[in-house]
């Protein structure tokens, strides 16, 4: 295999920390979009309950379509976990990779080496 000059080098270990960096925003940035949503859904439902808004008021419907133009671009608005939660973990028999699970999830296969569990 071809060793890489050293410049190629930098410029590759350059793009991967900038690759990372991004991807770290654009995950907070989703969750600080998702947990947003989450807030105006539920005042949005208070208030209609309430009969304090109408529930076919025109920036309600624009919110929501709104909010469905995003979910259809790509973006999964998912809140922050909550890190008290506790979390599943199981080992691997073949591999012993632990694999983690959120509460209720079942896991069926191993991430790293396909091990399917019954």
């Amino acid at each position: 295999m071809a060793k890489l000059p050293e410049q190629q080098a930098r410029i590759n270990l350059q793009f991967n920390e900038d690759l990372a960096d991004v991807k770290t925003r654009q995950l907070f940035l989703s969750q600080a979009v998702g947990a947003l949503v989450q807030v105006v859904d539920g005042l949005i439902d208070r208030l209609t309950s309430r009969r304090l808004l109408p529930g076919d008021d025109p920036i309600i419907r624009d919110y929501h379509r709104a909010v469905e133009e995003l979910k259809k671009a790509g973006l999964k608005m998912e809140p922050p976990e909550d890190p008290d939660i506790p979390i599943d973990q199981i080992t691997c028999p073949e591999c012993n990779a632990v694999i983690k699970a959120k509460a209720g999830e079942e896991i069926e296969r191993c991430d790293w080496c396909g091990y399917k569990f019954e």
